[in-house]
């Protein structure tokens, strides 16, 4: 069994022990040179997640919990997960909730897998999802899930005010420069670390930039 770590920053809940984040985001590169596909967790979530067979551990080692809900979305896997009354679950949530531990890591086996020349990366394009862990450290700091994330709500919030013809507010304007120069931040912290960089950011930067020109 193959592990993949992401930084997850999402929400915690205390009283209800519980918690959300993304346990694996699409179209990133990590360490290992792997690159997950949108789709490639939806046989193993049909399979295996009725029938309680994908776990929440700690560390890849003790078990915590259970997920809630499991979801493939245009961001990655995002999770719903429910920690049990235990004392290493109080710790767990509490160094969540902290920011102490802010890692997600998956689980799985693959099952179909393409290695991509030009990208000089494997596609894994279906696997076998058994646990994702709460983790330390993440083998991808500079792509977090809430970066993923605030990216993905501006081009949504673009597309939608384009469909409806309407001409993008000064505020809106805004955010969509912020994803630039965060876009922009990312890709000079990282271009020392190329086989860190996400794949296609490069692209974003350059189509958001043109938008943002054209509504300028």
């Amino acid at each position: 069994m193959r592990a993949s770590e992401k930084r997850s920053r999402g929400k915690v809940n205390l009283q209800k022990r519980e918690y959300e984040g993304y346990a694996s985001v699409f179209g990133v590169r990590d360490l290992g040179n792997d690159i997950v596909q949108k789709g490639a967790f939806a046989k193993t979530l049909k399979e295996r997640l009725p029938k309680n067979q994908i776990k929440v551990l700690y560390q890849h080692d003790l078990p915590i919990g259970l997920p809630l809900h499991m979801e493939e979305d245009s961001t990655g896997l995002f999770v719903h997960a429910k920690v049990s009354k235990t004392a290493l679950g109080d710790d767990v949530l509490e160094l969540i909730r902290d920011g102490v531990v802010d890692g997600l890591s998956i689980g799985y086996e693959t099952v179909k897998e393409f290695w991509d020349k030009k990208l000089n990366a494997n596609l894994l394009q279906e696997v076998i999802l058994y646990e994702f862990s709460n983790v330390h450290f993440p083998m991808l700091p500079e792509a977090t899930v809430n970066t993923v994330k605030r990216i993905h709500d501006i081009a949504e919030m673009v597309k939608l005010d384009v469909k409806e013809g309407r001409i993008l507010s000064g505020g809106n304007r805004q955010k969509v420069q912020q994803a630039i120069d965060l876009l922009q931040s990312i890709i000079r912290d990282m271009e020392n670390e190329p086989k860190q960089i996400p794949v296609d950011f490069s692209h974003v930067l350059h189509d958001i930039g043109s938008f943002s020109k054209k509504t300028s």
